[in-house]
């Protein structure tokens, strides 16, 4: 699957300055430093209309793609392509550039069972007879936009799409696509296009039309039109309602804060941990968190005892991301001294404008007491439960999610040796380390290791071990496994199998051999296997350490995986199962599906609706204003409350990210470098968004009622 967030790589980072990809976790989990990475070569892949599935050979693809050996990738280089899948196989029509600057190009494409033929300005360009199957399952609208790491070195150009349009029997679906000519080149530049998502109903037999109209223009030297960011962290080519021009208006948004929460007041149904005193019903009360099942609805209930819906916010509240400065201070219109008042929002190689903010509102002082001060009164008055992943250190009192972290727990390649008892003493040791001093807090909701893909065992983990010594215990496990449960007990079998010499004849032959070609299903089978037995493992150390919390697991993301099996091995092995999910509806088939199946209650660790305005960038679950943002916000309150099996959600996150990235990116880009969206519920000024938290308020507020309502 595509990562959740269809994340939009923008302009191009020079070879010098090079940053490696984290962990798409790292999509939320903060950094401020990265180690330099090699000089990659130049890629550009922009999606002008995909609806595919690669490895089942259906669908199709219509983008705008070139490499290069070098990092500079001109214009001339770009190909039109698309790609046909028949269910077998994959068909290819493209056609090379160059392309006129600045030209409105009408491209159109129609496939049908029979052939795909491709038109540009009128005239047929490419024609490939052939079948055609529609891409089947629960994604069925049409992307459009840049993928996650899409980009590689530096363009020479941006790709402005105007206008797409789907055509698929009797519908006829538009892509409502900003005006490229309404936003000026240099905002654009920090997003080169708003993503487009089509519905479309498509069944074997159909035929599609694809029609979209771009424009290839010349990218202009960054260096000659900044700076691109003010004082205050917002960008300079941008205009709206409250922009902050001066310092005064930092103090009077705390003057505007504190008479709207003099409004709206505290609940007065709330226990401090989030429960509903209200309740027509109470449990015994533990001291921590638990779950409790009431005709048929899971519930998460407070350590008093009440019942939750448990909200959360991301990343607070002590969390500030820098962005990276080095090479590239021509980019903001001002960066203090790293000594004397705003020394606080430095760091070896990036700044906090939110940190140089609260400073300016605040004082250098007292600006940290303040902004906790500040957290916790907005937390209780936005109708939150407490915080949550990502949140780094909080007031006593005031409920929190941790996620440990494996670091230093030596590894394969990716994962640990779980099948090791040396390492296994290592790993319970970490573990220990971060939670038994809080096992007797009961504002822990509860306790995750690590964060989605990385906890993933991926194939390519059992093929590595496959070809390592027979010493390894892994090797050892997982061989023993496939020969008992594959070829019950034959090493003549399994040996013929993966492709061995007639000279392996006993187990001893298998572990030393080092070029095993495994069939498909039998690393398969090896990966489970070690899936099964490092989750287990994982869940009874925090069981035997810390009885008292529960555990979520590790934030799977649905999809974002080898196969559906890793939902249901995950599952086994928790008390809860937290779970990322980003996408602006939460009623997804397939999802619901495994929460049912899964049968256990479940919580989602991050969702968002990021804003596409102002610089920021734009993913597959991005609006266009913060009112619209609140909507989504109350319906998805309103589905997974009212869901049997889900006991909370919680939002990533706290603040915007960093204009121009939040020092995590890809070793690609200029302008920005890393994520930079505007997930949060306040500004980098520090100014709470008020059309999306009225609605959070009154979601968070009602979430428990409905669902004490539903489970009668």
């Amino acid at each position: 699957m595509r990562h959740p967030r269809r994340l939009l790589p923008l302009l191009l980072l020079p070879a010098f300055l090079a940053l490696p990809a984290l962990p798409t976790d790292a999509q939320q989990q903060p950094a401020d430093t990265a180690a330099p990475v090699a000089k990659p070569a130049g890629k550009y892949r922009y999606q002008l209309a995909m609806l595919q599935s690669w490895s089942a050979k259906s669908g199709f693809n219509l983008l705008l793609e070139t490499s290069t050996d070098t990092r500079n990738i001109p214009a001339d280089k770009l190909k039109l392509n698309l790609q046909v899948g028949d269910g077998k196989s994959w068909r290819f029509l493209s056609q090379d550039g160059p392309w006129k600057p600045g030209h409105d190009y009408r491209v159109r494409a129609v496939i049908s069972p029979s052939k795909a033929e491709l038109f540009i300005d009128g005239k047929s360009v490419a024609v490939s007879p052939g079948g055609f199957i529609p891409k089947a399952g629960e994604e069925t609208d049409v992307v459009s936009g840049l993928p996650y790491k899409a980009i590689t070195g530096d363009p020479e150009f941006v790709v402005r799409v105007s206008a797409l349009k789907i055509l698929a029997g009797d519908q006829t679906i538009s892509a409502d696509l900003p005006d490229p000519d309404a936003t000026s080149l240099p905002l654009f530049l920090f997003d080169p296009q708003a993503p487009a998502r089509l519905p479309v109903s498509l069944n074997t037999g159909d035929s599609v039309t694809i029609e979209t109209t771009f424009r290839v223009v010349p990218a202009p030297a960054i260096s000659e039109i900044a700076p691109f960011v003010d004082r205050y962290g917002q960008a300079v080519h941008a205009n709206w309602d409250k922009k902050v021009t001066a310092d005064e208006q930092l103090k009077a948004f705390a003057d505007e804060e504190a008479e709207r929460y003099a409004q709206w007041g505290l609940p007065t149904d709330r226990d401090a941990y989030g429960g509903y005193t209200a309740s027509p019903w109470k449990e015994e009360p533990t001291g921590f968190y638990k779950i409790a099942r009431r005709n048929g609805f899971d519930f998460l209930i407070s350590p008093e005892g009440n019942p939750v819906f448990y909200t959360g916010v991301d990343t607070a509240p002590g969390v500030f991301e820098r962005t990276f400065t080095g090479g590239r201070e021509f980019l903001y219109e001002w960066l203090p001294p790293r000594e004397g008042q705003f020394a606080d929002a430095w760091t070896e190689r990036g700044f906090s404008f939110p940190i140089a903010n609260l400073i300016r509102k605040y004082g250098q002082a007292d600006w940290a007491e303040q902004h906790m001060d500040s957290l916790e009164e907005r937390i209780r008055h936005w109708g939150f439960c407490g915080v949550a992943k990502w949140s780094g250190d909080t007031r006593p009192g005031l409920p929190r999610q941790p996620v440990v972290r494996r670091s230093g727990v030596p590894k394969i390649v990716k994962m640990p040796d779980i099948f090791d008892v040396e390492v296994q003493s290592q790993f319970r040791e970490t573990i220990r380390k971060n939670i038994e001093p809080q096992k007797g807090d009961p504002t822990v909701v509860g306790w995750s290791l690590g964060n989605e893909h990385e906890e993933i065992v991926l194939r390519s983990e059992i093929t590595a071990i496959l070809a390592k010594p027979a010493t390894l215990p892994a090797k050892k496990a997982i061989i023993a496994h496939a020969l008992k449960t594959r070829y019950d007990g034959d090493v003549a079998a399994l040996a013929k199998a993966w492709q061995l010499p007639p000279a392996v004849t006993t187990i001893a032959d298998l572990e030393s051999a080092t070029n095993a070609k495994a069939p498909a299903a039998d690393i398969e089978a090896m990966r489970l296997f070690f899936a099964d037995a490092y989750y287990g493992f994982v869940y009874r150390t925090f069981k035997e350490i810390d009885p008292n919390h529960l555990y979520f697991g590790f934030w799977i993301v649905h999809g974002w995986w080898e196969s559906e099996a890793d939902w249901h091995v995950m599952a086994k092995h928790v008390d809860v199962v937290g779970f990322d999910y980003y996408d602006r509806e939460f009623q997804k088939p397939d999802l619901l599906k495994l929460i049912k199946q899964t049968g256990k209650p479940a919580l989602i660790g991050e969702f968002s609706f990021p804003i596409f305005a102002k610089g920021y960038a734009a993913n597959s679950s991005a609006v266009y204003s913060e009112a619209e943002a609140g909507e989504l916000y109350a319906k998805w309150l309103e589905a997974t409350s009212s869901n049997p099996h889900i006991v909370g959600v919680e939002w990533f996150q706290y603040r915007d990210q960093a204009l121009t990235g939040r020092d995590a990116g890809e070793p690609n880009q200029q302008l920005t470098r890393g994520e930079h969206w505007a997930f949060g519920m306040v500004d980098t000024t520090d100014r709470p968004k008020w059309p999306l938290l009225e609605r959070v308020r009154e979601a968070n507020l009602s979430a428990i009622k409905r669902r004490l309502e539903l489970a009668k």
